[in-house]
């Protein structure tokens, strides 16, 4: 039940399944190769060892007469869905195709009302139908043929328990070696003269990623951004791509931009295939590839390499609550992470306990934690969840067109290097803005009065921030740069503003438009 995929096709021999990529001492293995290195391990105890250091993105299904073994990468940044029906083991890339094999199968309904609350993701192994599961980043699942009994592990979990202490002097010395040095040279190896392909925002990953390729010397770079080309975002962007000397390019967004991909099939088709039945599909740069895929404006072997999603490594979403106190008990935990994954938790759908226990499923279940191990559950969850099935699931806007694509800032070495830096060095991104430095160059992540003004106005002035934000929501509506409220009405959008509340985000609309789908195809 496995499909075919352009980007990253699967390749089968003995009783192993495998499609990716990954790198060894700077070797790029991918497709037979890399399928031939796994052959030598023999069993699967040693399978599940070499997995562990796989530096890369892959699934992997092993076989025997006895047992399946399946296993996606840290991220799961290429899915793996399993069931158990009539005595056998179903296992596909596609969670549709599971479904379609169980007629009779119904929604999970825990499952969608947590879906709900947090717009972007299905938590922990559940998908949105009952008894279909998903394999977790970083986890493995083996399958006893004969009692059809499973086993769930994680052979990789993010944490922060090994801290270092060395000055910052050290540590810079650490990053530009590992950015740079090591990454960025892997990048470059895994491309093998291909055009690199970079969605260059006005922010500090995708600058990141330029400034990696830029230091060994690589020149077939072609940068693009996309909504308004006079937006402050697109200005930085394009500033950032002739500092660096690459090509640049912007996708003129408009109100006919949606229209033309809805009319056409492409955004009902798209959202099919990136949600998956466990995530809210990503559709920011949808028209952008679209677009730079209809008017071949790259070449077919094009890999897009996105700044996916650096921010989070160094510490961005961390907040001032992590410095209020020296320890932490588990409840403030859950806590935090509702306040930051599920903004429209609603204790009448679903009570707090339930959501609790899916919170703290693959967590540690201490009564107390200190702040740094609080910290990383924190983060671990984040990665585990938000990153893994939202924002690195944006990834399949390019293998939905045929187009390979590279995720340099979630390389192994680089969770290594993070997972040793105290919370106080990565709140606020404070290393790694100490290591890149500052150069003449505006960027979105700058401080400017007009945020710290925001945020006055949100945490003071309740009414003044109520009457503003209905106001702003139909301004973003009709004149944000990317016009993406235009997948609706502007009716059904102000309804979902008023639905949604002061917590309102574009998510929340493409989230109920994708359930909505989902609707319509039990219903034929």
């Amino acid at each position: 039940m496995l499909s075919d995929n352009k980007a990253f096709p699967w390749f089968h021999s003995g009783n192993i399944y495998f499609r990716g990529y990954y790198i060894i001492d700077g070797l790029f293995y991918t497709g037979e190769q890399a399928l031939e290195r796994l052959l030598y391990c023999w069993d699967k105890d040693e399978l599940l060892e070499s997995i562990a250091d796989l530096n890369g993105f892959f699934s992997l299904i092993y076989e025997t007469d006895k047992e399946i073994l399946i296993t996606t990468d840290r991220l799961r940044a290429l899915p793996l869905f399993y069931a158990l029906e009539d005595g056998k083991v179903l296992v596909s890339d596609n969670a549709e195709k599971l479904i379609l094999a169980r007629p009779n199968c119904a929604i999970n309904e825990i499952a969608l009302k947590e879906f709900k609350m947090s717009s972007l993701f299905v938590a922990g192994s559940k998908v949105l139908f009952e008894n279909i599961y998903q394999v977790e980043a970083g986890q493995y699942v083996l399958i006893k043929l004969t009692t059809l009994k499973c086993k769930a592990d994680f052979y990789y979990k993010y944490n922060h328990d090994i801290l270092s202490h060395s000055s910052l002097e050290v540590k810079k010395a650490e990053f530009n070696r590992i950015y740079y040095d090591e990454v960025g040279r892997d990048l470059v190896s895994s491309l093998n003269g291909r055009m690199a392909v970079v969605p260059l925002s006005g922010g500090a990953d995708s600058r990141m990623v330029v400034s990696m390729l830029k230091n060994v010397g690589y020149e077939n770079v072609f940068c693009f951004t996309y909504g308004n080309s006079k937006s402050k975002e697109a200005k930085i962007s394009k500033q950032v791509a002739e500092y660096f000397d690459y090509n640049w390019f912007c996708v003129e967004y408009s109100k006919k931009s949606w229209k033309e991909i809805i009319d056409n099939g492409v955004y009902r088709s798209y959202l099919k295939r990136a949600g998956n039945y466990t995530s809210c599909p990503h559709v920011q740069d949808l028209f952008a590839v679209y677009y730079l895929h209809k008017e071949n404006l790259l070449p077919e072997d094009a890999v897009f390499i996105p700044g996916h999603s650096g921010d989070m490594l160094a510490g961005s979403h961390l907040t001032e609550k992590f410095f209020e106190n020296e320890k932490a008990c588990q409840g403030w935990v859950v806590q935090r992470i509702i306040d930051k994954h599920y903004p429209y938790f609603n204790n009448k759908e679903i009570s707090l306990q339930t959501l609790s226990d899916t919170i703290l499923l693959n967590l540690r279940k201490n009564e107390e934690y200190t702040i740094e191990e609080a910290a990383s559950e924190y983060e671990y969850f984040n990665m585990i969840e938000r990153q893994a099935k939202f924002i690195c699931n944006a990834v399949r806007v390019y293998d939905y067109f045929g187009y390979e694509w590279r995720m340099p800032l979630w390389d192994n070495r680089l969770l290594e290097f993070w997972s040793h830096i105290p919370i106080d060095l990565r709140y606020k991104r404070k290393l790694y803005f100490y290591c890149v430095g500052k150069e003449d160059l505006p960027s979105t992540n700058d401080i400017i009065l007009r945020k710290q003004l925001g945020k006055f106005i949100r945490t003071n002035m309740s009414f003044v921030t109520f009457c503003a934000r209905i106001l702003y929501r139909i301004k973003e509506y009709l004149f944000h740069p990317f016009q993406w409220g235009r997948v609706v009405t502007f009716q059904k959008y102000f309804s979902y503003v008023i639905k949604y509340g002061e917590r309102f985000g574009i998510n929340a609309v493409v989230m109920e438009e994708y359930l909505k789908l989902i609707n319509e195809d039990r219903q034929k």
